[in-house]
């Protein structure tokens, strides 16, 4: 791989459309931030927006294309739960369901009956296992949810709810919280790390105290997060149907997506999200990659216009998979460790970097937690833990206090966990804190 970060550049050009008849990326946007004000902005562009033959030849990647940031989104949803924390509108172990009752009114899904039916644990207290859910444990995957496309007796369970209802499974998703991410919970709440939806539920609660309309949580997100950054209020959108912009800057700007086949790169159909009911605040977002390193600038800082420092020292970067008053538990920690390590899906969950050993063994490389707005990481026996999350069209950022450098590595490439995509993306992550980095 390439030496420098201008090597590095050179290497990526020569993988994108417009300089390969037979491009590996279709392109990438790389912006960079440091903590010292005096350094400035790292910006790099290649590719194009769309390896459609339908507009054949695209416009170039810009750090002002459109990109679907997917499960990025749950950085945003993140920012403005902790703030009803910090405001003292909400607490970390207060149970959601006293603001959003049907959180409350989710089961725990056990097992199945001789006959097929789903069986459910018990009540405590006569409450339901989603009673009994935090907001600490929705901002840390600890909730008890898992996702209804990778959790298998979810995927069980949605098919035998299609089958009673007599539609398709598809059909029962419907693009809202409480619908389509309202399946029961797999796991009892804090006692299992596992991926899911718990965050799109967080951002419902944000919606219920700020008294919103239901499913516009983006306009929660505009005000409160991206509004203080200087965010256009244009340029974060939900779905294409909410832009506002000309037909010239929608196809100069609006990022396709892209996928990697046996003959290579094809276009690839639009994502869920474009035909969502609710804003999502787990993977609906789509704005610019120049607008995406305002927030994430702003946090390296410390700024306070999103949040305010104390806050983001306690809860950005502090994990919480550990033992001590209030925190989840050190068995946690191994509970996400298992994840992380069981498959290759886990290094889109790691960033990229590499995978754990199952039981944490001495010769692993990196180890890993989970703070309040995302997964953290560092070389095993460092003293400071770096915050990353990403989404799945291969898109990651990343915020580093210790090197005092943010990034996004932003694309539009399918399926998630390309291997090619990711490797890139950590080594952009290494370059660019060699180039930027200004110890604390």
């Amino acid at each position: 791989m390439a030496n420098s970060l201008k090597d590095f550049e050179e290497y990526l050009t020569s993988l994108a459309p417009a300089t390969s008849t037979s491009p590996s990326i279709p392109g990438v946007v790389l912006l960079a931030a440091s903590r010292d004000p005096a350094i400035p902005q790292y910006s790099f562009s290649c590719g194009t927006t769309s390896v459609s033959p339908s507009r054949s030849p695209a416009p170039a990647l810009t750090p002002a294309s459109s990109f679907w940031f997917a499960s990025a989104t749950k950085l945003l949803t993140s920012l403005a739960a902790l703030q009803l924390v910090e405001r003292g509108l909400w607490t970390l172990h207060r149970p959601v369901a006293e603001a959003v009752p049907e959180l409350g009114a989710l089961q725990h899904l056990t097992g199945w009956s001789e006959d097929g039916l789903p069986t459910y644990g018990e009540d405590v207290n006569g409450k339901r296992a989603g009673a009994r859910v935090t907001l600490r444990h929705l901002l840390t995957h600890t909730s008890g949810m898992g996702y209804h496309f990778l959790n298998p007796k979810l995927i069980r369970w949605w098919k035998w709810r299609a089958e009673q209802e007599g539609r398709d499974v598809q059909g029962s998703f419907g693009g809202t919280v409480t619908g389509g991410l309202g399946g029961p919970l797999v796991n009892e709440p804090g006692t299992v790390w596992e991926y899911g939806p718990g965050i799109d539920w967080a951002g419902l609660l944000v919606e219920r105290i700020y008294g919103e309309e239901e499913g516009k949580l983006g306009r929660v997100i505009q005000r409160e997060v991206l509004g203080p950054v200087n965010v256009k209020e244009r340029e974060a959108v939900w779905r294409k149907a909410d832009l506002k912009w000309s037909e010239q800057d929608a196809e100069e700007r609006w990022v396709d997506m892209t996928a990697r086949g046996p003959e290579g790169l094809v276009p690839a159909g639009p994502m869920p999200p474009e035909n969502a009911t609710h804003d999502l605040g787990g993977s609906g977002i789509r704005c610019p990659a120049q607008d995406w390193i305002k927030v994430l600038e702003s946090l390296i800082r410390n700024d306070g216009r999103i949040l305010k420092p104390e806050t983001v020292e306690r809860y950005l970067y502090q994990p919480q998979l550990v033992d001590g008053e209030g925190l989840l538990g050190s068995k946690l920690s191994q509970s996400q460790r298992t994840v992380f390590a069981a498959g290759p899906g886990g290094r889109m969950l790691s960033g990229g970097l590499p995978l754990p050993s199952k039981d944490g063994e001495a010769e692993d490389e990196y180890e890993y937690n989970h703070s309040l707005a995302g997964a953290l990481s560092r070389k095993k026996g460092g003293e400071g833990w770096a915050l990353h999350w990403g989404g799945a069209p291969n898109i990651e950022w990343f915020l580093d206090p210790n090197a005092g450098v943010g990034g996004v590595f932003a694309t539009q490439l399918l399926p998630p966990v390309d291997k090619l995509m990711l490797d890139l993306a950590v080594d952009f992550r290494e370059k660019v804190i060699e180039a930027l980095g200004t110890k604390s």
